[in-house]
């Protein structure tokens, strides 16, 4: 069991939904996100304070079984083509076991499918 997160650029979500379509996942999480960088991030200035700008991200999450893990590593890599300074992620970790909250059950193996 894995868990992929993609922190992408708001535009190229759509290519990347469609690309987890192809590689067989249905299911995952998206939300909204802000990328900060104090160092060379956009500053705003309001009544002469300035302040970091968050940049606008989306993150999508799924928890997914060994075998649906590649193709959706390789769709979303050829999905989100980004510019070389982007800073758009993909981060896979894997997962030992998954708890459902309403039944206490322990699923290693049956969640994604």
């Amino acid at each position: 069991m894995w868990k992929v997160e993609a922190i992408l650029r708001p535009a190229s979500v759509d290519d990347v939904v469609e690309a987890l379509k192809k590689a067989r996942v249905h299911s995952f999480l998206m939300s909204d996100v802000s990328s900060f960088d104090t160092k060379s991030g956009p500053v705003g200035s309001y009544r002469g304070a300035h302040y970091s700008v968050g940049l606008e991200r989306v993150k999508l999450e799924a928890l997914l079984p060994d075998d649906y893990v590649e193709d959706a590593i390789k769709g979303i890599l050829g999905a989100a083509s980004a510019p070389l300074r982007s800073e758009d992620w993909l981060i896979v970790i894997p997962l030992d076991e998954v708890v459902r909250i309403a039944t206490g059950r322990r699923e290693p193996r049956q969640l994604g499918r």
